[in-house]
């Protein structure tokens, strides 16, 4: 005969009952408290969230004064996390930085000095992991920074990535940071370009061509309505004070040091004297759409729309609508990987991901923070 298997949360919900009945926690020290308490906690490690707040909360109302925090120092994080989901309380941090790409979370860990193969230190109950880290500024203060990944391409993924993101943390700035493609000839494969503004070339309206008011039904037109967004003034301040000589040059020291955490493999060929080849920084405006460009239609868009044009990518729109709505200053570091042709490929996208990283990281060192929130 099967037995079937009680589960985790039944079997704690069974020992709390017990406890109950016999009310052996009115009657015993604060050491046993603590002891009995932790037999249970022992029990419930496989529990979700929702499931281990439930226990821990029944304990602390059934059987200890408001004096006596043993349970609500044990499931501190949780606590928190449920204060987050009544939405009374976020978390603390300083500065959030998003990416898409496993490689380009990778880079992002390199460059705040974490191992890139770190796994997350917070999953929330949606799914969405973060990652942790502590970072000196200029001023020799601590920034605390929290990382998250989008885990696919496109606009509407990366809003969702941030909604999410600033509903459970509290930041001053959120920064972007990513791979994208480059118009040929203005920036070089490796480089890194930071946003002034995004430009979605997708919007647009479709209508039939008419002409002296009659519609010609075979002939449609595309009216495009383009979308900007602009960094804020004060984050522009920041931009241009960061993009000087003295914090390049240090930038670029970095990347050659960090360059050497990369398997030899990920190191284009035209990398292996980096000294030679040190990404440049340039300002400028991003183009974002749904589509990936490697037809060359770049080059186009740099020569119709805007000729500041330095980068492409899938992502942007969203990234800067989403941190508009919740009025969160932000900023986008993207590195170039390819010029967006039919010669694209992946051999750039390590590289490209360490150097916008490091670049996004060295911007956050620099910024005062106190006059960007």
């Amino acid at each position: 005969m099967r037995i079937k298997k009680e589960n985790d949360f039944d079997s704690c919900k069974a020992s709390l009952h017990y406890l109950r009945q016999e009310k052996i926690l009115n009657d015993i020290d604060k050491a046993r408290n603590k002891l009995i308490t932790e037999d249970l906690i022992s029990k419930i490690e496989n529990l979700d969230m929702r499931e281990k707040i439930a226990i821990a909360g029944a304990l602390q109302l059934s059987f200890f004064k408001k004096e006596n925090n043993v349970v609500l120092d044990l499931f501190k994080d949780e606590w928190s996390e449920l204060d987050v989901l009544a939405g009374k309380k976020k978390r603390q941090k300083d500065v959030g930085i998003v990416t898409v790409l496993e490689r380009e979370l990778r880079a992002v860990l390199i460059a705040l000095g974490r191992s890139a193969d770190e796994k997350e230190d917070y999953i929330c109950n949606n799914g969405r992991s973060y990652w942790f880290s502590e970072i000196e500024n200029e001023e020799n203060e601590m920034i605390n920074v929290v990382v998250t990944r989008v885990g696919e391409p496109r606009n509407v993924p990366c809003a969702i990535a941030v909604e999410q993101l600033l509903n459970m943390f509290d930041l001053k700035i959120v920064v972007f940071s990513g791979i994208a493609a480059g118009p040929r000839k203005i920036v070089s494969l490796g480089d890194v370009v930071y946003a002034t503004k995004i430009y979605d070339y997708e919007h647009a309206r479709l209508e039939i061509a008419k002409y002296f008011g009659i519609p010609f039904y075979f002939k449609r037109r595309k009216l495009p309505r383009p979308e900007f967004g602009k960094v804020e003034h004060k984050v522009r301040i920041a931009l241009d004070k960061f993009d000087q000589p003295e914090r390049i040059e240090k930038y670029q020291k970095d990347f050659l040091d960090k360059l050497n955490r990369l398997h030899q493999g990920e190191i284009p060929e035209a990398l292996r004297k980096p000294e030679e080849n040190k990404p440049k920084v340039y300002d400028g405006t991003i183009v974002a759409g749904e589509k990936l460009i490697a037809d060359g239609s770049l080059k186009k868009l740099y020569k119709i729309a805007d000729e500041k044009i330095r980068a492409a990518s899938q992502e942007d729109s969203g990234f800067f609508q989403a941190a508009k709505s919740k009025k969160i200053p932000w900023a986008v570091f993207r590195g170039i990987s390819d010029y967006g042709d039919h010669r694209k490929n992946r051999g750039w996208h390590t590289v490209a991901s360490l150097s916008a990283a490091l670049c996004a990281t060295h911007f956050i060192k620099s910024i005062n923070l106190a006059k960007i929130d």
